[in-house]
């Protein structure tokens, strides 16, 4: 987790002048600067992704450096953060941008969706599927993902202008 969170720290501090940003813009009605910050976000996190999965290539020998030989991680574990960390930078940028214009009800249900989904699939994944600790990694990366499609969802309904009921909220 630390390893990957690299990651994640660099596309946070990205990251986090965009929420009052997208309030101003958004109050603005300035939906082409909004579509163009959005667009430049997709592109740093796609070299993001690229950093992440040079770390994941390397992660066996940087493991040894950092914890010596005697500590093996299982290299499913190590992609299971990494998939987590390339999820949770592509969950940003759509949750910065409702966060920042308050459309938060989808995330709401979302968030408590994952949650009911997260539990009994880590314990499926971890204990029948006997994945262990990646097990859990990937169970929480599913919900992630599920989530990710809704905020995305909403995202592009509130730019068209598309954006009516529970989308709206």
């Amino acid at each position: 987790n630390k390893y990957f969170s690299v990651g994640l720290i660099i596309f946070t501090i990205i990251m986090t002048p965009m929420w009052s940003a997208y309030t101003e813009a958004y109050i603005k009605q300035e939906m082409n600067w909004i579509r163009n910050t959005l667009k430049k976000l997709f592109a740093t996190w796609f070299f993001l992704f690229l950093f992440v999965l040079i770390m994941l290539a390397t992660s066996n020998y940087i493991y040894k450096i950092w914890v010596g030989e005697n500590v093996r991680i299982n290299w499913l574990v190590s992609f299971g953060w990494a998939l987590f960390v390339i999820l949770q930078m592509f969950n940003m940028i759509f949750t910065h941008f409702l966060n920042g214009i308050s459309k938060i009800r989808i995330q709401l249900y979302t968030a408590i969706s994952s949650i009911i989904i997260n539990i009994p699939l880590s314990i499926y994944f971890a204990k029948y599927l006997n994945f262990g600790v990646a097990g859990v990694i990937f169970a929480t990366n599913i919900s992630i993902f599920i989530y990710i499609i809704f905020r995305a969802i909403q995202v592009k309904k509130i730019l068209n202008g598309k954006a009516k009921g529970i989308w709206n909220r």
